[in-house]
């Protein structure tokens, strides 16, 4: 009877071995799984931080871009309205040019009231070099 109690302590001793075994290997295995995603979520979070700062870089280095391109073109748009500015007043110039011209063709046709008349429109401030003389002899031409 000792040996039956011996061969079945022996063999509950056995399968208790073989149970904790077998509890060990599943523990291991969800273990194991449990531990895999657990470096994939390191792994991801470390990569979402890599992007973050990747994008965060990329992002500063944009919005120096766009401060480099805003100030060009406030320069640009300064350089535009001065050259209008220019084109404007050569236009008047170039207009009262037309008008002495006018009125000077007027007074050699004979017709000094009408010359007159033009060469008085005319703002002399805007007249320079060869116009301004033919000016001159415009109204000379008229004041006779």
């Amino acid at each position: 009877m000792t040996e039956k109690k011996n061969n079945s302590s022996l063999f509950l001793y056995t399968a208790l071995i073989f149970l904790v075994a077998l509890i060990m290997i599943v523990l291991s295995f969800f273990g194991q799984s449990h531990l895999q995603k657990a470096e994939e979520t390191k792994q991801q979070a470390k990569t979402i931080t890599e992007r973050a700062s990747l994008l965060s870089e990329e992002n500063l280095l944009l919005t120096e871009q766009v401060s480099s391109m805003q100030e060009q073109l406030e320069q640009k748009d300064t350089d535009i309205l001065t050259k209008q500015q220019t084109i404007d007043n050569m236009q008047k110039e170039l207009e009262a040019c037309k008008a002495v011209i006018s009125a000077y063709q007027r007074c050699i046709e004979g017709n000094l009231e009408a010359g007159a008349a033009a060469i008085a429109a005319v703002d002399p401030a805007l007249l320079t070099g060869d116009i301004k003389t033919l000016y001159d002899q415009t109204l000379q031409l008229t004041a006779q």
